[in-house]
């Protein structure tokens, strides 16, 4: 039992401890007594039960209640025999029918990995479209995938055969 359970149990029980859960009771009553302000949380709600206790029982209009039933039972009897109608909005397939996510992570996966598939694709082509220096010393994109398929590098003056 902690304080926060037992200012739970204060606002919907009440002060009487005869009103608490059994299986709580014990504990609360032994955390008030170790608790100053607890005790004053539980005079708040025993003061909150008087107010309650004192407040005239409301009369029950029989008529309004014969009508609220009446209501109540011609509106389900009119709703189960009416047919239903489907709005036109409702019998065209949603994006989600049209586009099917897998179902390995759902849209949780699918939005990020999109995102990321995005961010990789616009900087393979920023990477592609920046100039090299004239004279540069980098070497050209035949040189870097020879280089790559451990295979010689071929120029222009000599020709490996």
């Amino acid at each position: 039992m902690d304080r926060t359970r037992l200012r739970v149990i204060l606002d919907a029980y009440g002060a009487d401890p005869a009103h608490w859960p059994e299986s709580e009771r014990d504990a609360a009553l032994k955390l008030l007594g170790a608790s100053p302000d607890l005790t004053s949380a539980r005079a708040e709600a025993a003061a909150l039960d008087q107010m309650i206790a004192a407040a005239p029982a409301g009369e029950v209009n029989n008529a309004l209640l014969g009508r609220i039933f009446e209501s109540a039972a011609t509106s389900i009897a009119t709703a189960k025999a009416a047919p239903r109608r489907v709005s036109p909005r409702h019998r065209l397939p949603s994006l989600g029918g049209l586009i099917r996510v897998p179902a390995f992570g759902g849209v949780a996966l699918a939005r990020p990995a999109a995102i990321l598939m995005l961010a990789v694709c616009v900087g393979l082509g920023a990477g592609a479209l920046t100039p090299v220096a004239l004279g540069s010393s980098t070497p050209s994109d035949v040189d870097m995938l020879s280089a790559m398929w451990g295979g010689s590098v071929l120029n222009q003056d000599e020709v490996n055969w």
